[in-house]
């Protein structure tokens, strides 16, 4: 979309945010952001994102669409802004990162996850107008930008996503992944897992699935591999038979090991026999992603297996795995996951794991809330912060009283982060 249409779609966007701004009354910050003068409009923006200013957000979103990429960038971040914790994004990586250096707010914000804000309720115009732009707009570093950003505030972390919007969200996600530019489709095919991951009992948006699995045959590598890390996160089971024979053809490499790691994270009980064949394999990968989804599955049989395969190799990765699997298996409590943190090389792997445990058995992070170890406190008080178990305030509330300082800072933003999800979940 050109330039000259995005500005006529921002007069439509100030006709949408009308209503606000008369309940605004006259401030001049907002009244500001409809200046003719660029650096005006700029400088409003930063002001309001700074001060967090929730109630401006809609007229800050018609920006998001104006003629000016200086601008849009700056709504992005400011919009940002508004949700974001204040703190060091950049020491707060949830999990696996993208390959290459994250220097962008956008980024560090889709990196740090459930970490980089305070659930809220995210106007429909926010997310339509980020997904518009991700879609349609002339220049790359603003359409990265905005999906960056949809995929920070259009994640199940802030709550549920608002219901006008989320059929245009997945039109826009499912268009895009098809755009023209590699490095759009795969930013777009990695976002797709974190905005569409489905909390428990529900399932992910057929038509994000059914593009994704599309997306798998794309000619550029790195969409493949995000198009089925997707999956993974998503836990599409449609996509388990094209995941399956992926896994099969390519073998022993990087894509092959993308699609087993999707089959792993969807955990289908149908999955259960190429698993447990993948046990004895040669190739380190398929070894611990096999004794990873058998874990999540709950394949008990395997069991003997499992353990014959993580002493088979010398592998700190594929022993990790295999202490994830006996907890899920029920013959284990999560020290041995918490001892992983320390080291390294296996640290993010373990940190995956306690984030899904806290997830699915909270009660089971509780023991580390009293290891002496103030990091191990500091992990699991995170964890549980984002599990989105409101229930888990009362467990919290006792180390706001810790002696380590730095866990005092932690469980207050636990608790923050606990009660907000609560408000904007209520039906």
């Amino acid at each position: 979309m050109s330039k000259r249409a995005l500005v006529g779609l921002t007069i439509l966007g100030w006709l949408a945010a009308a209503p606000l701004a008369a309940q605004t009354g006259s401030d001049a910050l907002i009244d500001a952001l409809k200046n003719p003068s660029t650096r005006t409009r700029i400088d409003a923006l930063h002001s309001l994102g700074d001060a967090a200013r929730a109630e401006a957000v809609v007229p800050m979103a018609a920006l998001l669409l104006d003629g000016n990429d200086d601008v849009q960038f700056a709504a992005i971040e400011s919009l940002l802004k508004v949700y974001i914790v204040r703190a060091d994004l950049a020491q707060r990586p949830w999990g696996v990162t993208a390959i290459g250096r994250t220097s962008t707010l956008p980024e560090l914000a889709f990196e740090a996850g459930p970490l980089a804000t305070i659930p809220a309720v995210v106007p429909g115009e926010v997310l339509v107008n980020l997904c518009s732009v991700m879609r349609q707009d002339e220049s790359s570093r603003i359409r990265f930008a905005a999906a960056y950003a949809l995929g920070v505030l259009g994640a199940p972390a802030m709550g549920p996503m608002n219901a006008s919007a989320q059929p245009m969200v997945i039109a826009d996600v499912v268009s895009g992944l098809t755009h023209q530019d590699a490095a759009t489709r795969q930013v777009i095919a990695r976002v797709a897992g974190r905005v569409f991951a489905p909390n428990e009992g529900a399932s992910a948006p057929a038509a994000v699935g059914d593009a994704l699995i599309t997306a798998m045959n794309d000619k550029d590598a790195l969409v493949r591999r995000w198009a089925m890390d997707s999956l993974g996160w998503m836990k599409f089971e449609h996509a388990i038979q094209a995941l399956t024979d992926r896994a099969s053809y390519y073998g022993k490499n990087e894509e092959g090991a993308g699609a087993l790691h999707a089959v792993a994270r969807i955990a289908s009980s149908g999955s259960a026999p190429v698993l447990r064949a993948l046990l004895a394999n040669t190739y380190i990968p398929f070894r611990l992603l096999s004794i990873e989804g058998l874990g999540r599955i709950g394949d008990q049989g395997s069991l003997p297996a499992i353990n014959e395969s993580a002493t088979g190799v010398n592998d700190a990765g594929v022993a990790l795995a295999a202490s994830y699997a006996r907890f899920m298996l029920g013959q284990a409590d999560v020290v041995a996951i918490a001892d992983a943190l320390e080291h390294p090389d296996i640290a993010v792997q373990a940190k995956v794991y306690l984030a899904e445990i806290a997830v699915l058995k909270p009660d089971a992070i509780h023991a580390l809330l009293r290891t002496p170890n103030p990091s191990t406190r500091m992990l699991a008080l995170e964890v549980l912060g984002a599990s989105r178990h409101v229930d888990e305030i009362a467990t919290l509330e006792p180390l706001l009283k810790d002696p380590a300082p730095e866990v005092v800072e932690v469980t207050s933003e636990a608790i923050r982060r606990l009660r907000a999800y609560g408000t904007v979940a209520k039906p």
